[in-house]
C-alpha cells in the first residue's frame, strides 16, 4: 500500500504493481519524472535519489520523427545538429536543479538479498529501494520481412539515419529528373 501511495504522489498513479512491462508506456520519461518527483518528496530527508543509466541524454521520442523528415538541399549538419538537441537532451541538465545523483553505467546484475547492483564500470553500489525501468523493444507483430527492412525510431541515431536515407531517395529523385530532361 505504501508503495502504490508513493506512485500517487509522484503522479504515476497510472502505473499498477505487477503490471506487465509492454504496458508501461513513456518508460524513459517515466522514470525521469520519477526521479524527479522523488527528489522533490525527499529532499529534506536522508535520502539520495541515484538514477542509472548507459544513455546519458533523455530522448524525447514523439519529436524524433521531425529529425528524421527534416531533409531539403539546403539542410545543414549544423542546422540536424541543432534539431537534435531539441530532442536529445542531456540528462545531467534535466537532474542538475533537483537532489539525484546520475551514474552514467549500465545495470548488469542485481542481488536483492544485500540489496546491491551491480554496475559494469562502477561495480557494486547499495540501495534501499530499487525501482527498475527496462525499456522497450521494437515490435514488428510478426510481419514477415518487417524487422529487417523497416526503420526502427528509438532514438537520434535512428531517426538520422532514416533522415539520410530519405535525402538520399530525393537527391537521385532530382538527379533522374534532371537526366530526364
Amino acid at each position: 500500500a505504501h508503495k502504490l501511495a508513493t506512485l500517487q504522489d509522484v503522479g504515476l498513479s497510472y502505473i499498477k504493481l505487477g503490471q506487465p512491462a509492454p504496458m508501461l508506456s513513456g518508460g524513459e520519461a517515466q522514470r525521469v519524472k520519477l526521479a524527479s518527483e522523488l527528489s522533490k518528496k525527499f529532499h529534506d530527508k536522508n535520502y539520495a535519489i541515484v538514477l542509472v543509466d548507459k544513455a546519458d541524454m533523455h530522448i524525447y521520442t514523439p519529436d524524433l520523427y521531425e529529425v528524421a523528415s527534416m531533409f531539403h538541399k539546403h539542410i545543414t549538419k549544423t542546422c540536424l545538429m541543432r534539431l537534435r538537441s531539441t530532442v536529445a537532451i542531456p540528462l545531467k541538465k534535466i537532474i542538475s536543479k533537483r537532489s539525484i545523483i546520475f551514474i552514467h553505467d549500465e545495470v548488469t546484475d542485481i542481488f536483492p538479498a544485500e540489496k546491491q547492483v551491480e554496475l559494469k564500470k562502477e561495480g557494486r553500489i547499495n540501495y534501499e529501494i530499487l525501482v527498475v525501468a527496462l525499456g522497450s523493444v521494437p515490435n514488428y507483430f510478426d510481419i514477415p520481412g518487417m524487422e529487417k527492412y523497416a526503420f526502427a525510431m528509438k532514438n537520434v541515431k535512428d531517426a538520422l539515419k532514416i533522415n539520410c536515407e530519405l535525402s538520399m531517395l530525393a537527391r537521385s529523385g532530382e538527379t533522374r529528373a534532371r537526366l530526364q530532361e
